[in-house]
């Protein structure tokens, strides 16, 4: 039985309310209480580790299969094939035997609500011996599928463009921010094509990414082996010595036929690099714009779908830069909540495990636009049009009749209008008088309301990433002197031999709402013979606490290359927030301008919504850590994003830039990096709600009480801190 406490004027009602209808809330994964058995692995812990570069498969055998017990009812089941069998079933145990409850399909990601089985198994049918392996295996009790399982759609069956690229990532490196911008922003029908899925972990480590980005109809996907070759011929010639050409030809000319488009979209003819096979798919673009026309040529698919013209090819960085359509995915897209192009590319980029090393190279990034390679630039060869004008959209010179794209429908999300008897609140979002507190633990949906403040926490799960990660948007009524604070666990202590406690101990103490850690500016103090200075030699930066300078230590020049590099987040009394270098103003600055809590750490990410060049550098580090960030959407208006990490299948941890696509589509215009770590803490009405990695505790996947701290960043008191309890 769910509980939630509503508080009116003085009085303290204590009601029970069953928990939010099953089938509008989000499936819980419930995979960890589930045995999974697959024909002749006794171990299949691969299925279930949350990393696609891992699988588990059978030995070549007749029928297959894969069982599944579960303590608990299994409503949805999710699986990722790494090698999928040419036609199985899905069967469930109902206590009379096997029996189908749905046939698979050509998804390698499948997702299959089922009816509150126990008992499941997935089976091969034919009577030829044949593989079963999976990259990973997902359960789900009742309720809809979270919006990171793939539910797949056939490639369509009419094509506003058509992506085509050599191998999985490319996509991203050299189409950059097409396939969000088109499928999302301009909602036109898109399909891609790629010719090598090179290894199955790359393969499934595209859909995953595809996914992520808004792109819901499967890909073609070639089953071409990956071989070098210095020019298309030669590529030509890796496929079939005599016959390479019609062989790929062939394949190309039944897709354009299948799903028609207006517009092919292929490689650089130079095969960005000097690939073989790049330079191949390049040409194959050219040759069956006219081949799909030609009814005579390759007459199988031309009598299946008929034959088609599109009206246009382009290839990337094709012809004179003059000539070239260029696009901007550096602007804000209004279908990802003010997100880049280029950033949902890089936040697909993140699936891209097996691909770490090539991400630091300097000359191929999703981000710059490409650099050496500028993913933004496409030439006009081929058209029955004419030619471009705008030179700044593929669809140019299309007539808008044949065009077939669709409104793009988002996934269901978490509302808070969906909490039950959830109270009326003005318009400002505030309650008329008392408080109102309820969570739902299970599904991570926290939620504080009073007159003056409003703290909604939600914690998101991404088991492909696999990710967990915390976003507090807290709303102050800054004209009712409501505004974020700078609490310390001990002030009357002298400056730098402050006592230090776990966050949640001196949020539980001082009765705080929400409260999260800062910059552990204390890490940084040294006492030198009575004087506190910088920690080896660099400084501590500018620390301000409720209008009182504790140090004006900073950096008097660029210093990126230091981490934490002292950038500052500083906090005034009319509610604003705003971010700046280290050495760009002073305490005394500061304060002129009204500010009264500066903390220093950084980078800053996003200034003025614009993501910092700090984050956009592929040379910089790309660790993924727990890690911690606080924004300003407007005056009054702030998000607290916090990223576990470093906890296995539950959360690997975050990049910066991943971190900065966080803060951004929750619509932030400024935002600070702050310390992350083992310092790293999110808490709620005296609850600490994320796990920190504990790896120097033997055996531990994860604990609550994070590293001490001398202070925190808070919102709102309450009296009910200490009496109320997470749900």
């Amino acid at each position: 039985m769910k509980k939630w406490l509503a508080f009116l004027a003085a009085a303290l009602v204590i009601l029970g309310m069953a928990g939010l209808a099953a089938a509008e809330e989000e499936a819980l994964e419930v995979t960890s209480g589930c045995t999974l058995t697959l024909t002749g692995i006794k171990n299949p812990k691969n299925m279930t580790d949350r990393k696609f570069t891992t699988n588990a498969e059978t030995k070549s055998v007749k029928n297959p299969s894969l069982t599944i017990q579960s303590k608990s009812p299994v409503y949805g089941l999710y699986l990722c094939f790494e090698k999928m069998p040419e036609s199985y079933d899905v069967q469930a145990d109902r206590g009379s035997g096997w029996e189908t409850v749905a046939s698979g399909g050509s998804f390698l990601h499948a997702w299959f609500p089922m009816q509150g089985e126990t008992k499941i198994r997935v089976i091969a049918q034919g009577d030829r011996k044949q593989i079963m392996g999976f990259n990973e295996v997902y359960c789900f009790g009742e309720g809809r599928a979270p919006g990171w399982v793939q539910q797949w759609e056939d490639a369509p069956e009419k094509a506003d463009i058509l992506f085509v690229t050599a191998h999985p990532e490319e996509e991203l490196l050299f189409l950059g921010g097409a396939i969000p911008y088109y499928v999302r922003e301009k909602e036109a029908s898109v399909a891609l094509a790629v010719l090598c899925p090179v290894n199955t972990t790359r393969r499934a480590e595209m859909l995953n990414g595809l996914w992520s980005m808004g792109y819901r109809n499967y890909p073609f996907i070639g089953t071409f082996e990956t071989a070098t070759a210095k020019s298309a011929k030669g590529a030509y010639q890796k496929v079939d010595k005599k016959n390479g050409e019609e062989v790929v030809q062939g394949w190309l000319t039944e897709i354009i036929r299948r799903c028609r488009p207006e517009v092919i979209v292929g490689p650089d003819e130079q095969g960005e690099g000097n690939n073989g096979q790049r330079m191949m798919m390049a040409d194959a673009c050219v040759q069956c714009f006219s081949l799909a026309a030609d009814e005579n040529r390759f007459s199988d698919s031309a009598g299946k779908y008929g034959a088609w013209q599109a009206k246009k090819v382009y290839l990337h960085l094709f012809g004179k830069e003059a000539d070239q359509t260029v696009f901007d995915w550096d602007s804000p897209l209004e279908a990802f909540d003010g997100r880049t192009g280029n950033g949902m590319a890089y936040y697909a980029y993140l699936y891209f495990k097996s691909q770490d090393k090539v991400k630091e190279e300097t000359d191929r990034s999703v981000y710059n636009q490409g650099r050496t390679y500028p993913n933004n630039r496409f030439g006009l060869r081929e058209s029955t049009v004419g030619e471009d004008e705008e030179k700044n959209d593929f669809l140019e010179n299309i007539p808008k009749g044949d065009l077939t794209g669709k409104k793009w429908e988002a996934p269901a999300e978490w509302r808070l209008e969906e909490v039950p008897d959830l109270p009326e609140m003005t318009d400002a979002g505030f309650l008329t008088e008392g408080e109102f507190v309820w969570s739902d633990d299970a599904r991570g949906h926290y939620v504080y309301i009073s007159k003056t403040l409003r703290v909604v926490i939600t914690r998101t799960y991404d088991g492909s990433m696999p990710l967990t990660w915390f976003k507090s948007d807290i709303l102050c009524d800054v004209a009712a002197g409501e505004r974020m604070t700078n609490v310390e666990y001990s002030p009357e202590r002298a400056l730098g031999k402050k006592k230090t406690a776990a966050p949640h101990v001196t949020a539980g103490e001082n009765k705080l709402v929400f409260a999260t850690n800062a910059d552990y500016y204390t890490y940084r103090v040294k006492n030198a013979g009575g004087k506190l200075i910088g920690r080896n030699g660099h400084p501590v930066g500018v620390i301000i606490r409720n209008g009182e300078v504790y140090f004006d230590d900073r950096y008097d020049h660029d210093e990126e290359k230091y981490f934490p590099n002292l950038d500052t987040l500083a906090f005034y009394e009319d509610g604003r927030a705003d971010v700046h270098h280290s050495f760009e103003q002073s305490a005394k600055d500061y304060l002129a301008d009204g500010a009264y809590l500066v903390y220093s750490f950084g980078p800053y990410l996003v200034r003025e919504g614009q993501m910092s060049a700090w984050v956009l550098d592929p040379t910089m580090s790309k660790a993924k850590n727990p890690r911690h960030c606080f924004g300003m959407v407007e005056p009054g208006h702030y998000i607290d994003i916090m990223c576990e990490g470093r906890l296995g299948s539950r959360s690997e941890g975050v990049t910066m830039p991943q971190l900065a696509i966080l803060a951004q589509g929750a619509g932030c215009r400024e935002v600070c990096n702050l310390d992350g770590g083992q310092t790293a803490a999110v808490i709620f009405m005296g609850h600490q709600l994320n796990l920190i990695d504990s790896s120097f505790v033997k055996g531990s996947k994860g604990y609550l009480s994070g590293r001490e701290s001398s202070e925190v960043l808070s919102a709102g008191v309450s009296e009910l801190v200490g009496s109320w309890k997470v749900q």
